[in-house]
């Protein structure tokens, strides 16, 4: 036992008990039992204020009871709840200890709880046996009291917070041993002992609560300086009170220093004081609150974090006590493996593309070089190679339409942009698709026609790829829908669904990765280059999540309610006599093959490695006397001036020279608008003599 009996107890007892501190009986002629016994009983109340626990204050009483009381035995009997209601004794017994450990007794009505031990926990009060060879009920124990030589036992119950617990057992070698006096006096001493174990049990109860309270004290602290997040604790004026190791370690700051400091260095930018009060009072209204700050060092770097405050339980009667707990997490670990998944995921999307890339290509290089090799052998016996020819054109086309939707998913396609009617547009491409369907979609657009700025052809395509890939998820006889609306905020949307199965959530993350396939057809390229269309136009193309199908939402800028400005003015023809052409591009080969084609429709050609050189050959030809009427120009140049950087100046040179931006870069068309004409590489013959016939009909 633990706890310590309060040393005000023996007041407590001598006030609850005055019959201890006074005799009712004194013997002139000598010290009588009464007087001795409350002798014993005033020792016994030091012993109760001295004694350390409960066994020490049971183990003192009793041996007084032996040594100044004069009885043969003395011990104390605890009141057991098990199922026989057995007693046990206190394990302080000094006299007699095999008779008293021999003892089978109960608090029960069983036999074994009928001697006066038994009876006194049973019944709650004092039990006498002034012969115990006249109690009938005692012959269990009868026998083993003789050879002791016991006469008279007396058993008095011992109480905790008006429970009996126990029972106070004397004996005496005499019969007729316990007289009224004594008794009363007995009793007494048995009810001090009961406050005195009352007492204890408190104490003991109390001390432990302080080790638990102490131990979870200790626990706690611990917890809270392992923890890696910060944890800190302000007061009601929203100031640090406390902070644990974690913090101090973050912020690079001592407790001190933090409690102490303006609290703005431990703040980024853009966060004051009034602003972290403001979250510790909604925390004490509302009991929590959630947000996310930037802390700073005591290096002045910052960092980003996730604060959660939660209110602490409780009255509070002053700002300087804990009212809000908060954690912290630097999220700054975080961020950075995010950032890296997300990088590793663009690689991994870059060799998804750089293998489709390759794949598609190969297979159309595969057909151009065989088809030109067998129309050379075709040559070279006399035949005509015309149909091997075409066949090599056919998939060069291929190749060129596949590089033109790259280009347009990375850099922003080859067309410029027009105003038209989307409305139109839409119901043109539906009629495309479904031509071979015997169905038809459903298309809901506004009777008024709904324009906008944009590459009319991209958007062809856009519009195509989200119909078709519709068709192709929807089941035989499903229904494939489209609906264009014009918005409040000066936009425009069409929703193109299916009644297919939905889509898996594993694939929605990538179903605009380039050439991701959720079908065995088509390229890969549709989903992702429409992507990268919407987004030139300062739009976006979203999967829309629902229960089941597909449905993809193009959102588009609508065009300007002004009409479009006026064009401006063309610059003047060159005379028709005129036929020299410039050509600069820094690739030798196509400088010949475009000098070649040039020369098919009429002109004579001079050729330019880049910029500077195509200046110096347009004043040359100036200067003999005939100017150059064409310049076919490069736009990029590596280590040199490209077309866009020289145009200026052949205009300062000679404004009627027409100026055509040739090019086979994506994202060059907004360059191009300065120019007369745009040529995207490759261009076939066909679309050299259409631009020349638009630019300069003379010549056609």
């Amino acid at each position: 036992m633990l706890g310590v009996v309060d040393a005000s107890l023996a007041t407590e007892i001598a006030n609850c008990y005055p019959g201890v501190m006074t005799p009712r009986v004194v013997d002139e002629g000598g010290e009588s039992n009464e007087r001795r016994i409350l002798r014993v009983a005033g020792q016994a109340l030091r012993v109760a204020a001295s004694a350390h626990g409960e066994q020490e204050l049971i183990a003192g009483v009793c041996q007084l009871m032996e040594d100044g009381a004069g009885y043969e035995l003395a011990w104390v009997g605890l009141a057991r709840d098990d199922a026989e209601r057995s007693v046990e004794a206190v394990p302080v017994v000094r006299r007699h200890a095999d008779y008293v450990y021999s003892l089978r007794l109960s608090w029960a009505e069983s036999p074994a709880g009928q001697g006066p031990t038994g009876r006194a926990i049973r019944g709650g009060r004092p039990m006498v046996l002034n012969d115990l060879n006249e109690d009938p009920a005692y012959q269990p124990w009868l026998q083993l009291a003789q050879s002791h030589g016991f006469r008279a036992s007396a058993a008095f119950p011992i109480t905790d917070a008006g429970r009996v617990i126990a029972a106070l057992n004397l004996y005496s070698g005499q019969a007729d041993a316990f007289d009224e006096a004594e008794l009363r006096l007995l009793e007494d001493v048995a009810a001090a002992l009961s406050l005195g174990i009352t007492r204890a049990r408190q104490t003991e109860a109390r001390e432990r609560s302080n080790q638990a309270l102490r131990m979870a004290h200790d626990q706690l602290e611990a917890v809270y300086n392992a923890v890696p997040d910060m944890v800190f604790v302000h007061g009601g004026d929203g100031r640090v009170l406390q902070v644990n190791a974690a913090t101090e370690q973050g912020f690079g700051r001592s407790e001190h220093q933090m409690r102490t400091g303006p609290p703005e260095q431990l703040m980024g930018e853009g966060h004051s004081f009034e602003e972290a009060v403001a979250h510790v009072r909604r925390a004490m209204e509302q009991g929590s609150d959630d947000f996310m700050w930037v802390g700073r060092k005591a290096d002045g770097t910052t960092f980003p974090c996730e604060v959660r405050l939660r209110r602490v339980p409780g009255e509070r009667h002053s700002v300087e006590e804990p009212h809000v707990v908060g954690c912290a997490r630097d999220l700054t670990e975080l961020t950075r493996l995010q950032d890296a998944l997300v990088q590793m995921q663009r690689f991994e999307s870059l060799a998804v593309l750089a293998g489709g890339i390759a794949h598609d290509f190969n297979n159309l290089l595969a057909n151009i070089l065989g088809n030109v090799d067998l129309a050379r052998a075709q040559a070279e016996l006399g035949q005509a190679p015309g149909e091997l020819l075409d066949r090599a054109k056919e998939a060069t086309l291929q190749a060129r339409t596949l590089a033109r939707r790259l280009l347009g998913f990375t850099r922003g396609g080859s067309g410029r942009r027009t105003r038209f009617d989307l409305g139109e547009l839409l119901s043109e491409v539906a009629e495309l698709v479904f031509a071979d369907e015997e169905r038809s979609p459903q298309i809901e657009r506004p009777e008024h026609a709904v324009e906008i700025d944009g590459d009319r052809e991209q958007l062809l395509q856009v519009v195509g790829n989200l119909l078709r890939s519709a068709l192709e998820a929807s089941p035989e006889g499903g229904v494939v829908s489209a609906i264009l609306r014009r918005g409040e905020a000066g936009e425009v949307t069409l929703e193109v669904r299916d009644d297919g199965p939905a889509i898996d959530p594993s694939v929605a993350p990538h179903i605009f990765d380039p050439f991701f396939r959720t079908q065995t057809r088509g390229s890969g390229l549709g989903l992702s280059s429409a992507f990268g269309v919407a987004r030139r136009l300062g739009g976006k193309l979203e999967l829309i999540e629902g229960k089941g199908g597909a449905t993809f939402r193009l959102t588009l800028p609508a065009a300007d309610e002004l009409e479009q400005a006026a064009a401006a003015p063309a610059p003047p023809l060159p005379s028709p006599s005129r036929r020299t052409a410039v050509v600069m591009d820094d690739q030798e080969g196509l400088r010949r093959l475009f000098a070649r084609m040039l020369e098919q429709v009429g002109f004579e050609v001079v050729t330019a490695s880049d910029g500077d050189e195509a200046i110096a050959c347009c004043r040359r030809a100036l200067e003999a006397g005939e100017p150059c009427c064409l310049a076919l120009l490069d736009l990029t140049v590596p280590n040199g001036r490209g077309g866009h950087e020289i145009l200026c100046e052949l205009r300062e040179l000679d404004a009627t020279l027409v100026t055509v931006a040739a090019t086979g870069y994506a994202g060059s068309d907004a360059r191009a608008a300065d120019f007369d004409g745009f040529l995207p590489k490759p261009f076939s013959l066909a679309d050299l003599k259409s631009e020349i016939a638009r630019l300069l009909p003379e010549h056609a």
